[in-house]
């Protein structure tokens, strides 16, 4: 729909001061669900002949941390938090599946236990930030979990 039904979340314009090394803005996505769609649009809003505005987008980062609500709905624990070699996850119902994702999103490990306490080995990854889509029942949450 070109934007027509989007939510602004962020807008500078001509009153709006930005230091030239950069400035860091953290949106907070909580109030969200489903699938979120970000879209960065400039324009110097005003007609053709004017000065052109640069826009750069660096260093972005998603951070898809699960809130305490949405791991206690499903119903599972996990430990330990950071992990060494093998992390726990332990449910009500059977977990259908956990996939292991790195920081780029690239799906790194995804096992299907089919049970209620999987283990999933971690040993085999580097050090560094995972995040571990866990689905039980055809519902799904996302917990951050930190490789050491």
């Amino acid at each position: 729909d070109g934007g027509m039904t989007w939510t602004t979340l962020q807008t500078w314009d001509s009153t709006t001061t930005v230091s030239n090394t950069g400035q860091n803005v953290v949106v907070d996505l909580s109030a969200y669900t489903g699938v979120v769609q970000l879209a960065f649009w400039g324009s110097n809003g005003v007609g053709a002949g004017a000065s052109d505005t640069e826009f750069f987008v660096d260093n972005f980062t998603i951070d898809a941390t699960a809130s305490a609500s949405s791991v206690e709905e499903l119903g599972f624990t996990f430990y330990p938090n950071p992990v060494k070699d093998v992390l726990n996850i332990n449910g009500l119902q059977n977990i259908d599946s956990a996939a292991v994702m790195n920081m780029l999103g690239q799906q790194v490990l995804n096992v299907e236990p089919g049970v209620t306490n999987a283990q999933i080995d971690m040993s085999t990854l580097s050090a560094g930030i995972y995040l571990v889509q866990v689905t039980t029942d055809s519902r799904t949450s996302t917990i951050r979990v930190v490789k050491e």
